[in-house]
C-alpha cells in the first residue's frame, strides 16, 4: 500500500537518497528544504513535489502543516548537518502527532 511521505532535508544528498528509497517503493514523496535551487533539482530528479521550508522556524512549519489538511502518513526529518538537533523540527511538533502522523528522525 502506497503512503504519502514528507521528507525534510530534501535539498541534501541524504534527503534525496531517503526520498528516492520511498519513491522506489511506490510511495508519494514530497520534499521540504530551505535551499530552493537544490530542492528544485532534487524534486525534478525524483518526480516529487517540493516545499521550501525552514524546519527551525515555527511559522514556516505552520505553513507546511497547512499544505497537508488531509492525512499525511509519514514525516522523515533529515537534518542538514550531522549532529544537528533542531528545536522546532517537525518530529517535535505535537500537531503532527495529533493527526496520527508517524514521525521519524
Amino acid at each position: 500500500m502506497a503512503v504519502e511521505v514528507l521528507v525534510t532535508g530534501g535539498d541534501t544528498e541524504l534527503g534525496r537518497t531517503v526520498a528516492g528509497g520511498f519513491r522506489d517503493a511506490g510511495h508519494k514523496v514530497t520534499l521540504a528544504g530551505a535551499r530552493r535551487d537544490d530542492l528544485e533539482v532534487a524534486a525534478k530528479e525524483l518526480d516529487a513535489d517540493a516545499i521550501v521550508c525552514d524546519n527551525t522556524d515555527a511559522a514556516s512549519l505552520a505553513e507546511v502543516r497547512g499544505l497537508f489538511p488531509h492525512h499525511l502518513d509519514t514525516i522523515v526529518n533529515v537534518p542538514p548537518r550531522a549532529g544537528m538537533a533542531a528545536t522546532r523540527a517537525p518530529t517535535r511538533c505535537p500537531t503532527w502527532a495529533a493527526r496520527g502522523v508517524r514521525l521519524s528522525t
